[in-house]
């Protein structure tokens, strides 16, 4: 039986009140960070937003600096199981089914998507998603062309396809995710697949 049929009522009341209290922060957060870099974002402003008392905040929070770091492990972490799920190497999966699923992920979290990847985003959660990224293809290309004549070939193609990817992350975002997120990974597919056959060159040119 699930352990949830044990929680009391007042247990389930109050989680469901932080999710609803944690959403509102989260959404106002999104919002104040598409008009101005972090920095400048104060939790009176931000609470004041989410029609939110400061006090709130500060049982969830140290401070805005604390939020973000909370929002970007939260995200990331659940980007990492959408990853994890895919085993390119193992089953001979088509990129096409992750790529569907990374474009989903997005969709259902495209306000707080949008603001990290924005004008006044977030370096830092760039820079992990990109190693996110990286790590899986790295490890995808090593085993699906363990002997390609040029050792670090895979490597390159790995940050080409990765810096492609937060490309259209970016650009599908910024112009409001006006294809849908299968179409999104048929296109992105279409182009690793055409740029995949560089790896499967029998042997480089010569230079």
């Amino acid at each position: 039986m699930d352990s949830f049929a044990h929680t009391s009522k007042p247990a389930r009341a109050q989680n469901a009140r932080v999710k609803r209290t944690k959403a509102a922060l989260y959404e106002s957060l999104a919002s104040l960070m598409l008009e101005k870099n972090v920095n400048a974002i104060t939790v009176r402003e931000l609470t004041s937003r989410a029609n939110i008392n400061r006090a709130t905040f500060y049982i969830h929070y140290k401070d805005i600096d604390d939020m973000i770091c909370q929002v970007r492990k939260e995200v990331l972490d659940d980007f990492s199981v959408v990853l994890n799920t895919h085993h390119t190497e193992v089953s001979g999966e088509r990129p096409h089914s992750m790529l569907c699923d990374m474009f989903r992920f997005l969709e259902r979290h495209a306000s707080i998507c949008k603001a990290f990847l924005g004008t006044h985003g977030d370096a830092e959660f760039i820079s992990l998603l990109r190693n996110k990224l990286l790590d899986k293809c790295v490890t995808d290309w090593a085993k699906l062309f363990p002997s390609h004549p040029i050792a670090y070939v895979p490597e390159y193609f790995s940050v080409f396809v990765v810096t492609g990817c937060i490309g259209l992350f970016e650009h599908w975002i910024d112009t409001g995710m006006r294809q849908t997120p299968e179409e999104m990974a048929y296109m992105a597919d279409q182009m690793f697949r055409n740029g995949i056959r560089f790896l499967q060159m029998p042997t480089p040119p010569s230079f």
